[in-house]
């Protein structure tokens, strides 16, 4: 994602050519090469980049040369849609336990930060049927953890399980989880 994000913003640095190396860039103008430290959270005119995390998909916006919203030509808005693939994933998983998988009915609890320090929770609930499998979708990438309730979280859980903490670094991220005492 690093990668990706990195050559995003570069495509974005439209007044010169320019290519990363970890934390430096070189750009090449008229002047010829030139290396600095690389800063991936401006446009090539020195703004801040817009980032709507809100907008679907969202979007990464360079106001242009006049560095106000909206413009022409060169002062024109460069708007970016980053694709939800290249920032969430659909996560599918086994549950296994004591080498064979679950067959009961349990609740799948994924955890992630929020961004105030605090963790936001998605669950999915299994049944008999599932074989062990399940899904969950929209995921951030990052680290994230897996805790296992069964039958159900909370009053009448039985046993818990985890969390199981694995990365979600691309689409269709597959976790096994080796439970015992489900």
């Amino acid at each position: 994602m690093k990668n990706k994000l990195l050559l995003v913003l570069t495509i974005f640095s439209v007044c010169s050519a320019a290519y990363a190396v970890e934390d430096e860039v070189k750009t090449v103008d008229f002047d010829g090469v030139k290396t600095h430290r690389a800063n991936y959270t401006k446009d090539a005119w020195g703004t801040d980049y817009v980032y709507n995390s809100a907008a679907s998909p969202p979007t990464l916006i360079s106001r242009g040369s006049d560095r106000v919203a909206g413009g022409t030509g060169l002062a024109a808005d460069i708007t970016l849609e980053i694709p939800n693939e290249q920032i969430t994933a659909t996560v599918q998983g086994v549950i296994w336990n004591n080498g064979v998988p679950w067959s009961g009915t349990a609740v799948v609890e994924i955890n992630e930060p929020d961004g105030t320090g605090l963790l936001t929770q998605a669950t999915t609930s299994m049944v008999p049927g599932d074989n062990g499998g399940f899904t969950l979708s929209s995921v951030p990438l990052g680290i994230r953890s897996i805790t296992v309730y069964e039958p159900v979280k909370g009053a009448g859980n039985l046993h818990t399980s985890g969390p199981f903490i694995f990365p979600v670094d691309r689409n269709n991220t597959a976790v096994t989880i080796q439970a015992s005492g489900l």
